[in-house]
């Protein structure tokens, strides 16, 4: 087996315990929505109309209306590669971006606050995901997942 198999198998007895998978449907949950965020944006329900916005950030309301959705179904069903995918998406879509192309993201001075306050959520979001995928594993839930 792979890394990647054995990283995949130990998420699906993750997902499995009650705590991790109450977790995940809470993230699932906070990610449905950020989706209707980025609907309220794309429909121009937040102040400012969605084609007046920059072109960047039109790109991610698309493209964090896709993630947000797909990760929330795939979380609470408790896909194994729905981890993958969350960790993945934040980071690539929300941490990197909002760090290394910052001055695109800051049309007012305010913008910046929420940028780390999002920030700092998707890492305290992802941190406790750690912490639940890495704890003690019941063995009879354990059994389970393996059948």
């Amino acid at each position: 087996m792979t890394i990647f198999s054995n990283f995949n198998q130990a998420f699906k007895i993750a997902l499995q315990q009650s705590w991790t998978k109450a977790y995940a449907r809470i993230v699932a949950f906070v990610l449905l929505y950020g989706g209707f965020a980025h609907v309220g944006n794309i429909a121009g329900w937040t102040g400012t109309p969605w084609l007046e916005t920059p072109l960047l950030w039109q790109f991610m309301d698309v493209v964090l209306l896709i993630f947000d959705v797909g990760t929330a179904i795939a979380l609470w069903f408790g896909v194994a590669w729905s981890v993958w995918l969350l960790f993945g998406g934040i980071f690539c879509l929300q941490i990197l971006p909002y760090t290394v192309w910052r001055s695109q993201f800051i049309s007012k001075p305010e913008d910046g606050a929420v940028l780390n306050q999002l920030i700092g959520t998707e890492l305290i979001i992802l941190s406790i995901f750690c912490i639940l995928l890495v704890l003690p594993k019941d063995q009879e839930e354990e059994q389970v997942a393996e059948e």
